[in-house]
């Protein structure tokens, strides 16, 4: 049975569509914004003790493979959509998704965010109830060549291991590859998702994965509520809980606008038939970092659960009577280090098209504006002089408390053995950094008010008063921790410009570590393409630029493992260190090398996490093939061993409630793949190879020939060593650290290597 949907956009939606550019992160928000729309905490979906989750799947393991055949996936298993919810999810314009209660702002964003990622998306969804799945293929290219917008649905019985399926899986496809590619920067994605979703993944415990890793759910490393520090007046909490009603307007859920009191009609439609009457509200908490920042320092302004506007520091500016804009906070010492942070919840206040600013040229923001610092300056002195009233608002009593970096325990600031404040030092930066990590012990403040209370006196003056807001906090000597962004030893000469050089997009970036606050080397890289050189390359260092040119066709290149990478990561660890005039007794250089490493070229030598990140890639992706292609052969099961039989008839009782009959019925048509491990899915690609050899998992074509090809004879007995050292690996022997287990992960680095290069 087929119907189809009218993708039709209103001349409006046309218009806008050609003015948005989505960055890659930006178009991946907006298809997750819809899954998480998709979980609600009234749903029935996860009785069984699942979780709901999301993931997305990038082609391939490295951007340099990136082909527009291949395919990125999203997927969720939220509630799915009936036909009539996806007819109107997928069609340009439709405002029926209520703005206020949900992240999916616009229609139209889907429509974008996909299209500029691919010209090709293929939805497929269910509820738990429906017995099908439905499936629709929007090619913009073709609809244009057929002068229409009707996109088939079609709608395909479920099978045995997909009865109790319900979610929605996107695929996009005919890939944009450069608009595609800025995706593999996959530690920085990860970051990033973790950031802008960190509070609704913490709240509905949605699990996030990208790319077989999950998201860390980011979350601000904050004094607690019992902490205080002293105003002039009394005891301020370290954290201010924030839940204030604006009023009660109505609003046109059509046009999404807020009407003023004056209005009864929507301005924008003339209509009242979409009217009600809601609540604006400011909600969500500021407070006090444990640690003093250059830049980590602000308040996210979110949206129905997602960060908008990361760190916003607009809300320490006051807007003074000639309209001017005058800095607050941090204003106290040289360094203007801040430690003021929060998240507020601001659903009423318009966004972006792109979702990455509020609109703040708007009475609501101006709300907000009154709700968290008031009209008038929150500096006591300044407001006093101005002819304002004692301001009381949250971020006022936040900064009476807390705006100097005096050492004492009432500020909440750490004091060095000298007598000074430590707002800068090694201690410091190593709980930070654990915090950051995730390590259990690290994440309430327990350890920072053991230093607190170890080296912290009261905060007192020297004539012995309370000065909680007075006096210079930053006026202290730098600490070894502290950076001065200066290179010890600069050249002065470029590199030779005559060379046949090109540069190596690859390498060429800006270079940072959280080892090293403040420091950042920008790496300009050529590869130069004729003759060699003795080292393999050459460096020029220029204060915080490096310039680097290597000759790849040196020995050092052919005769050894070694990769232009590896030198590159060795002189950029050196000139850290050298810039930020580290002791190696503090951070051994190795361990720089390590953090970059893992940071930029996690494919190097990569970590044992790294490897089961690819290896469930891997794992994955085979298992999504065969379970696609497994009915395209006659395959006879007999070759699964008893024990894996049972084992996975008894995972398909489980999760899907089917019989003895309906599993082995289910079986024999191939539809377990779901539930079989990776031994097994191993020992059918062995006995089949034709399966994986197809010319779309594998680039090879096993023809009916290659039975007797000594060529393809040897490539699958090759396939058959390959798939044991994935399988050895799944296993999860202990991490012994032995010379054997060390052989054989080497063995495996190898193995994941040539599998990943015959992959199409």
């Amino acid at each position: 049975m087929s119907d189809s949907i009218d993708l039709t956009p209103s001349p409006r939606v046309l218009r806008m569509l050609g003015e948005i550019d989505f960055k890659a992160w930006q178009c991946l928000c907006e298809i997750i914004d819809n899954s998480i729309d998709s979980f609600s905490s009234s749903d029935a979906l996860f009785e069984a003790g699942g979780k709901p989750s999301i993931k997305v799947k990038l082609p391939g393991h490295t951007k340099h493979k990136v082909k527009p055949a291949d395919v990125l996936v999203i997927e969720d298993n939220g509630a799915g959509m009936t036909f009539h919810a996806l007819s109107k999810s997928l069609k340009a314009g439709f405002s029926g998704n209520n703005p206020i209660d949900k992240m999916g702002l616009f229609g139209m964003g889907f429509n974008i965010a996909t299209a500029r990622l691919g010209h090709r998306t293929e939805v497929i969804t269910s509820t738990k109830d429906s017995d099908e799945l439905l499936k629709v293929v929007i090619d913009f290219q073709a609809l244009e060549e057929k002068k229409h917008f009707f996109a088939p649905v079609e709608r395909v019985p479920k099978k045995a291991d997909e009865k109790n399926f319900h979610g929605t899986i996107i695929k996009i496809t005919k890939l944009r590859v450069d608009h595609v590619k800025p995706l593999y920067q996959q530690k920085k994605i990860r970051e990033k998702l973790g950031k802008i979703y960190g509070r609704i993944l913490r709240e509905k415990e949605i699990k996030l994965v990208y790319h077989s890793s999950k998201c860390r759910p980011f979350k601000h490393c904050t004094w607690s509520e019992q902490r205080n520090g002293l105003s002039r007046n009394n005891p301020v909490s370290a954290i201010k809980y924030i839940n204030q009603l604006v009023d009660n307007k109505l609003y046109c859920s059509t046009c999404w606008v807020w009407l003023n009191d004056r209005e009864s009609e929507c301005p924008s439609c003339n209509d009242s038939e979409s009217l009600s009457r809601r609540k604006r509200s400011v909600k969500g908490w500021i407070g006090i970092q444990r640690y003093f920042d250059a830049n980590h320092y602000g308040i996210d302004l979110i949206r129905n659960g997602r960060v908008i506007k990361e760190l916003d520091k607009s809300l320490f500016y006051w807007e003074n009577r000639e309209q001017d804009m005058e800095l607050e906070y941090p204003i106290d010492g040289h360094q203007r280090l801040g430690r003021i942070v929060g998240e507020l919840e601001i659903d009423f206040v318009k966004v972006t098209h792109q979702k990455d600013a509020f609109e703040t040229n708007s009475q609501d923001w101006r709300d907000v504006i009154l709700a968290i610092r008031g009209d008038g300056p929150i500096r006591p002195q300044i407001a006093k002089s101005q002819g304002y009233v004692e301001n009381t608002s949250p971020l006022a009593q936040l900064f009476s408390a807390f705006r100097t970096a005096k050492a004492g325990v009432k500020n909440l600031v750490p004091q060095r053995k000298n007598g000074q404040a430590m707002i800068t030092d090694s201690v410091i930066d190593e709980l930070v950094k654990r915090f950051n990590d995730g390590e259990t012990d690290y994440q309430n403040d327990e350890k920072w008010w053991e230093l607190l209370n170890e080296t912290a006196p009261s905060l007192t003056t020297p004539d012995g008063k309370d000065d909680p807001t007075g006096g210079n906090p930053f006026d202290v000597a730098p600490s070894d921790g502290e950076k001065t962004g200066e290179d010890s030893s600069p050249a002065d000469d470029s590199l030779d410009s005559e060379l046949n050089a090109e540069p190596d997009t690859d390498l060429s970036r800006n270079y940072s570590l959280d080892l090293f606050k403040n420091i950042s080397i920008r790496v300009i890289a050529e590869r130069v393409m004729e003759g060699n050189h003795k080292n393999g390359f050459e460096v020029v260092l220029k204060g915080v630029e490096l310039q680097f040119r290597y000759w790849e066709k040196s020995p050092v290149f052919c005769s050894t493992l070694l990769r232009p990478a590896d030198c590159l990561i060795n002189e950029l660890a050196y000139h850290m260190h050298s810039i930020a005039q580290n002791e190696v007794s503090r951070i051994p250089i190795t361990a720089v090398e390590l953090a970059l490493r893992e940071k930029y070229f996690p494919e190097l030598h990569p970590t044992i996490d790294e490897l089961y990140r690819q290896v469930s890639v891997f794992s994955d992706e085979l298992m999504d093939h065969l379970r696609l292609n497994f009915n395209t052969l006659k395959i006879d099961t007999s070759i699964i061993k008893s024990r894996d039989l049972t084992d996975i008839k008894r995972r398909m009782a489980q999760n899907e409630y089917l019989d003895d009959r309906q599993a082995d019925e289910a079986i024999g048509r191939g539809e377990f793949m779901s539930y079989a491990p990776f031994h097994v899915l191993k020992d059918i690609v062995i006995e089949y190879p034709e399966l994986v050899f197809d010319g779309t998992f594998f680039n090879q074509i096993w023809s009916v020939d290659s039975q007797t090809s000594p060529i393809m004879s040897q490539l699958k007995s090759e396939m058959h060593s390959l798939m044991e050292d994935v399988n050895w690996f799944i296993k999860k022997p202990s991490t012994s650290g032995n010379d054997l287990w060390r052989g054989r992960v080497k063995r495996l680095v190898g193995s994941l290597e040539i599998l990943i290069n015959w992959r199409v």
